[in-house]
C-alpha cells in the first residue's frame, strides 16, 4: 500500500475519533452563563495528531 494511502486512512480514522471525542466533551462542559464563541484553530487537533504519529 502506497505511503500517501497509508497517511490518508491514518488521517481519516484519527479524524473521526478526534470529532466523537469532541462532541462528548461538549455534553459534559460546564457552563459559566455567558455565550462564547468558539473559533477553530489554524490547524485541527486531527492533523496534530497524525503528524506526531507519523
Amino acid at each position: 500500500m502506497p505511503i500517501d494511502t497509508q497517511l490518508t486512512t491514518l488521517f481519516c480514522l484519527i479524524d473521526g475519533f478526534c470529532t466523537d471525542i469532541s462532541e462528548q466533551v461538549e455534553q459534559y462542559m460546564l457552563t459559566c452563563g455567558k455565550i462564547k464563541r468558539v473559533r477553530q484553530s489554524q490547524i485541527c487537533a486531527s492533523d496534530v495528531i497524525t503528524l506526531l504519529y507519523a
